[in-house]
């Protein structure tokens, strides 16, 4: 196998130093929940051209990302709050109600977004959130790679 030479800390979410089982802390309709569900889905394969191998034990990859995307979340989201009670943002959202909106065409057609994986209205609105996170990103990475072509 051509990635044998690589290994991580161990990580399992059944043997943390906390209580029995840290998940029934915390309440089902949480982020957490879902991105955990999410990072689960993706094959370890996936992670593995980005590692080298050698030297000390990397954090897990899925740990890390599971880390970065709910903290990145979490951070949007008060951001996102924030933005739209302020009165600019009021005025912005009832415009928004009049324009047509490309947004939705772009995400099915450009990055081939055609059903949710998580079901129930919760998970549905969280994994939407993350899509959406996602779609920005790639739009501002494009902007910002626009604008250093230009500088």
């Amino acid at each position: 196998m051509k990635h044998d030479h690589i290994s991580f800390k161990e990580y399992t979410m059944d043997n943390l130093s906390l209580p029995s089982n840290i998940a029934d802390l915390i309440p089902r309709d949480n982020m957490a929940h879902v991105v955990h569900e999410m990072v689960e889905r993706i094959p370890m394969e996936t992670f593995l051209p980005y590692y080298k191998g050698g030297g000390t034990s990397a954090y897990h990859p899925k740990m890390m990302t599971k880390i970065l995307l709910y903290a990145y979340t979490h951070e949007q989201k008060q951001k996102a709050r924030e933005r739209l009670e302020s009165e600019e943002g009021q005025a912005r959202y009832r415009q928004r109600k009049t324009d047509i909106e490309s947004v939705f065409g772009q995400i099915k057609q450009n990055r081939g977004f055609r059903r949710f994986v998580l079901r129930g209205l919760q998970k549905v609105s969280i994994e939407w959130g993350l899509i959406c996170a996602a779609h920005n990103l790639l739009k501002k990475a494009a902007r910002d790679k626009q604008l250093s072509l230009v500088a």
